[in-house]
């Protein structure tokens, strides 16, 4: 997921700045079998831990809907961009609070 996010970043314009936040996210979600936690780690990295020089809103947007499309769920592509923004705003670091908000994004 690590190299499909940091391709997301490169497509838009950025470039990757530090990794340590993604490679955590990566090791904390190898046997994850909730998506909506697996997200919401990759969310967290990227929105919260600006591992991008830019474009971190963004690519978390594209990376979660292309997440949720992928496996079929259900989501409101707006309140998704609305949930990455608040998350930033507000610097909602809990990884519980990130997916309830992934999660209730329809």
């Amino acid at each position: 997921m690590k190299n499909e996010i940091i391709s997301i970043n490169r497509e838009l314009g950025g470039t990757l700045v530090r990794s340590g936040s993604l490679d955590f996210a990566e090791s904390r979600t190898k046997n994850e079998k909730n998506i909506y936690r697996k997200i919401a780690y990759f969310v967290r990295a990227i929105v919260i831990d600006h591992p991008f020089d830019d474009y971190n809103k963004s690519t978390a947007t594209i990376f979660a809907l292309r997440e949720l499309d992928r496996n079929e769920l259900e989501y409101s592509e707006e309140s998704v961009q609305r949930a990455i923004r608040k998350i930033s705003k507000n610097n909602i670091s809990s990884i519980e609070t990130i997916e309830k908000m992934i999660r209730r994004a329809k």
